[in-house]
Parts: C-alpha cells; structure tokens; sequence
C-alpha cells in the first residue's frame, strides 16, 4: 500500500482526490497548509505527495527558506494543471 500525502486547501477538490486514492487502494494522507505536511513528513514515512502549488501559507514553487518542505533526492513529479 503507498501512502500519499495529499497537500490540497480547496476541500471539494481534495475530497475527490481522497476518494479516488481510496479506490486505487492507496492510504493517504490529507493536509491544508504547507506547515501540516512538513508536519506529517516528520511524523511518518511518505511515498508520493500530490501537492497544490498556492497553499494558505505560501507557494511551493518559492525558493526554498520560504518552503518548508524539501523534497527526496530522487523525486517523480506530474503536474496536472499548469498556469496558462
């Protein structure tokens, strides 16, 4: 079973992307702010994290003192939506 950290503010989208992890078997994790999943990165072992860019408490893509997540060295990333 992956465990994937689902790090999402808009609650109907996050709802619909918990659903369909849960379907796919996979146990996730869910978190609003990027100070929740540095939180829950620190409390248990993560396999994937499905992130928004622009969070209550900043943006991911900011340069890293601002970002308190760091990601792993090897790292796979799909971005579903782009900014036009």
């Amino acid at each position: 079973m992956t465990r994937i950290l689902l790090l999402e503010d808009d609650a109907g989208t996050a709802t619909e992307i918990l659903l369909e992890l849960a379907v796919a078997g996979h146990q996730a994790l869910h978190r609003t702010t990027l100070a929740g999943a540095a939180d829950a990165m620190r409390e248990s072992a993560i396999d994937a994290m499905i992130v928004d860019r622009q969070l209550p408490d900043g943006d991911v893509s900011a340069p890293r003192p601002r970002c308190p997540i760091r990601p792993p060295r090897r790292r796979r990333c799909c971005r579903a939506h782009q900014p036009q």
